[in-house]
C-alpha cells in the first residue's frame, strides 16, 4: 500500500506499509553524488550483508548507478543499485542497464521489500527513455525471486562476459542465470543478439553484473 509519494527532480521517495510492523520509504539518487550520510547508512547495510565488501569500490563513476535504497526507522533495510553502461553486439552499441548490489536486511527479509525495490527501479528504467537492454546475474539459488518479481527474463542460453582480459569473470564459468530485459524498439528489432550469444560487456577490471 503506498501511503505517500514525494518526488523531486532525480531524488524522490515513496512510502509504503509492506507489513503490520513495518512502514518504508523508497529513495532515489544519483550515487555519484550520494551524501556522507547516506554512505554511512549503506556501509552499515552493507558490510552486516558482505563483511569482506568495500563500499568505495561497489559503483565505479563512469556506471552512473541510479541508487535504490528501502528505509526504515533511518536506517538502510535494502538496497539496489542500477548500473548504466554502453555495450557493443554484434558492432551495434546498445545503452545497458543491470541491476547491481540487491540486498535486503536479514532481519526485513521475506515481507516483500526486495520485490518492492527491483520493481520501483524496473518502473524507473522502462520510464527513463535511455536504455535499450537490461542485463545482469544472479546465484541459481535467488534465481526464483527474480522470476516471481517478473519482468526480467531468465535466459539459460545468453552468456555475460566481463571483458576479454585474461581470468575475466564468465557467468556459465561461475554458474550464475542471466536475466534481460527487452526495453527499446531497437533491443527488440535486434533480440536474437541476446539469444544463444556470448555478450562482452567490457566492464572495468574486476567488476561484473
Amino acid at each position: 500500500m503506498i501511503v505517500k509519494p514525494c518526488h523531486v527532480s532525480l531524488l524522490f521517495f515513496v512510502r509504503y506499509q509492506v507489513s503490520e510492523r513495518v512502514i518504508m520509504d523508497i529513495k532515489s539518487f544519483q550515487y555519484n553524488n550520494i551524501t556522507e550520510i547516506d554512505k554511512q547508512l549503506l556501509k552499515s547495510l552493507l558490510y552486516f550483508i558482505w563483511e569482506d565488501i568495500n563500499i568505495e569500490d561497489i559503483h565505479p563513476q563512469e556506471m552512473n548507478v541510479m541508487s535504490f535504497c528501502a528505509i526504515e526507522k533511518n536506517e538502510f533495510i535494502g538496497y539496489l543499485g542500477v548500473v548504466s553502461w554502453n555495450i557493443i553486439v554484434k558492432n551495434k552499441t546498445f545503452k545497458m542497464c543491470g541491476l547491481s548490489c540487491v540486498c535486503t536486511h536479514p532481519e526485513y527479509r521475506e515481507q516483500g521489500i526486495g520485490s518492492m525495490l527491483v520493481r520501483k527501479a524496473t518502473e524507473w528504467i522502462m520510464q527513463d527513455g535511455r536504455f535499450d537492454i537490461g542485463l545482469f546475474t544472479c546465484s541459481q539459488k535467488h534465481s526464483p525471486f527474480y522470476e516471481h518479481v517478473g519482468w526480467w527474463q531468465k535466459c539459460s542460453n545468453l552468456v555475460l562476459k566481463e571483458s576479454d582480459r585474461e581470468g575475466a569473470y564468465v557467468s556459465d564459468s561461475l554458474q550464475l542465470n542471466v536475466f534481460k530485459l527487452l526495453i527499446s524498439a531497437k533491443a527488440k528489432l535486434y533480440a536474437n543478439y541476446f539469444e544463444n550469444s556470448i555478450v562482452t560487456l567490457n566492464f572495468p577490471k574486476g567488476k561484473f553484473i
